[in-house]
């Protein structure tokens, strides 16, 4: 069930984005919910791009193995339509042979993806994923004094991050 402080924080977060404000921070309390809020901005985001684009991707990053679990987890079980692949240490997707396998290459409409993945796997991978229309970073404070966040932010300039 979501909560009315989701909604809103939901309501809040696609607003900015929409404004084109380029990082947007969404502050919740421990326990509020967080990646689940995370998770409905993602299928909202797509939904109000599907028009726009044959393939979107959201990109999901944050600093912890457990995180990444979490996300993972979470997206999986709010949003079930949406394919989830993980990034992290020897968890690699072959981004071929998925876009061969829901049917990229058959000309089909409207496919949505997310990737949730570390800051150092995604870093280091950047050349081998296919470019985000969104970055949500999970604990978005870890952010300001590692380099390979600037490193993945340079790399897709232009991206509105939602943290």
């Amino acid at each position: 069930m979501i909560l009315e402080h989701q909604i809103d924080a939901i309501a809040a977060a696609l607003r900015r984005l929409s404004e084109h404000d380029p990082r947007t921070i969404l502050a919740m309390a421990t326990g509020t919910g967080k990646t689940f809020t995370g998770s409905e901005v993602i299928a909202e985001w797509f939904r109000r791009l599907e028009a726009e684009a044959e393939e979107l991707y959201v990109l999901w990053i944050t600093d912890r193995r457990n995180l990444v679990k979490q996300g993972e987890s979470e997206i999986r079980t709010h949003q079930p339509h949406l394919p989830v692949f993980v990034e992290m240490g020897s968890r690699r997707t072959n981004w071929i042979a998925h876009r061969k396998q829901l049917g990229f290459f058959d000309k089909k409409p409207q496919r949505r993806t997310v990737i949730v993945g570390t800051v150092q796997s995604i870093a280091n991978r950047l050349e081998h994923l296919p470019r985000p229309t969104l970055i949500i970073i999970d604990e978005a404070h870890q952010d300001c004094t590692n380099a390979e966040y600037d490193k993945i932010y340079k790399h897709y300039a232009g991206i509105p991050r939602l943290g």
